[in-house]
C-alpha cells in the first residue's frame, strides 16, 4: 500500500483560537478534526508517513472510539489540531508534504493576556508570554512560507469578525463545499470536557474577545509584548500601540525567574487537577 492519506493539520499557538476553529470545522458534515492528542510516542523515531498515520489513528481509536482510514479517498476527511505540532514541523514537512495545513494566528497581546488570565503556566508575565508567542509564531510563519501552496493562514480576529467569508475561503482551500452547519458550530455537542479555557467555543463567535487585552493589560505590559514581538505583530497586520521601552536587565531577570517558579507551579497544579478528573471519569 503506498496511497496513504494526507490529513489536515491545524496549527497555532495555544490560546489563539485553535479549539474554536476545530469546533467550527468539525461541524461540517464531511469533516472530522481531532482536538488534540497526548504527544507521547507519536513522533518517536523512526518516523515515516505510514508509521505516523498509524500511530495517530490508533490513538484516536483507543481514546475516542473513532475509526479513521490511513488510505486516501475514504470519508470522512479528517485532520488533527495540536498546538504542540509547532515543534514537530520539520517531521510534518517530511512525512506530509502534500497535506493541507491551516495556521491560525491571533494578536500576540491577546494571546499573552489569555496566558496570564488562565494561569496555565505558559506565560506568567507579559514578557515571558511574549517570548513564547514570538518564538512559536516565527516558527509557524517560516513553515507557512515554505509550504505556501499547502498552507492557509487565518487571523483569529478575521475569523470572529467575518465568519461566513472566512469559512467560504477555508472550505475552498480544503476542497469541500461550504456548509451552513459550520455557522451553528456552538449548537453541536462537545467532544471534550467543557472547562474555563474552552467554554467560549460553546457560544457563537464573539468579536469582542479580539480586543479584551486592551483593557486587561497595562500600558507597560502591552509595551513589553511589542518590545519582544514587534516584527511578528507587524508582519501579521497588527499595529503597535505603545512607545518603545527599555526595561532594565534586573526587570527582565525577574520576569524569567517568575516564569520558572510560578509557571512550573501552575503547570503542576493543572496536571494534578486533570489527573484527579480522569480518575473520576470526567476527562478522557
Amino acid at each position: 500500500m503506498n496511497n496513504f492519506y494526507n490529513p489536515i493539520f491545524l496549527l497555532g499557538t495555544q490560546r489563539s483560537g485553535t479549539t474554536l476553529l476545530t469546533r467550527i470545522m468539525s461541524s461540517h458534515p464531511r469533516l472530522y478534526i481531532q482536538n488534540e492528542l497526548p504527544m507521547d510516542g507519536l513522533f518517536a523515531n523512526p518516523v515515516t508517513k505510514e508509521v505516523l498515520l498509524r500511530r495517530i489513528v490508533t490513538k484516536i481509536s483507543d481514546m475516542h472510539g473513532v475509526s479513521l482510514s490511513i488510505e486516501s479517498g475514504k470519508e470522512p476527511i479528517w485532520g488533527w489540531k495540536e498546538p504542540l505540532l509547532t515543534y514537530e514541523l520539520d517531521k510534518l514537512e517530511r512525512c506530509f508534504p502534500d497535506s493541507k495545513y491551516i495556521l491560525i494566528i491571533r494578536d500576540g497581546r491577546g494571546v499573552v493576556n489569555s496566558y496570564i488570565d488562565n494561569r496555565w503556566g505558559l506565560g506568567t508575565t507579559a514578557y515571558t508570554g511574549a517570548i513564547r508567542w514570538q518564538k512559536e509564531v516565527a516558527l509557524q510563519m517560516a513553515f507557512a512560507k515554505k509550504m505556501q501552496d499547502k498552507c492557509l493562514t487565518i487571523r483569529y480576529e478575521d475569523l470572529v469578525q467575518n465568519l461566513p467569508e472566512v469559512l467560504v475561503q477555508l472550505c475552498d482551500f480544503i476542497g469541500v463545499e461550504f456548509s451552513e452547519h459550520m455557522l451553528e458550530f456552538h449548537n453541536k455537542k462537545l467532544d471534550f470536557q467543557v472547562n474555563r479555557e474552552n467554554v467560549n467555543t460553546t457560544k457563537p463567535a464573539d468579536q469582542s474577545h479580539s480586543d479584551k487585552w486592551r483593557k486587561a493589560l497595562s500600558a507597560r505590559e502591552i509595551a513589553l509584548v511589542e518590545l519582544v514581538a514587534s516584527e511578528e505583530l507587524k508582519a501579521n497586520g497588527y499595529a503597535l500601540d505603545q512607545k518603545s521601552i527599555s526595561p532594565s536587565w534586573l526587570e527582565l531577570i525577574y520576569y524569567r525567574i517568575h516564569q520558572k517558579i510560578v509557571g512550573e507551579f501552575q503547570l503542576q497544579y493543572k496536571w494534578k487537577y486533570r489527573d484527579k478528573l480522569k480518575k473520576l471519569g470526567f476527562v478522557k
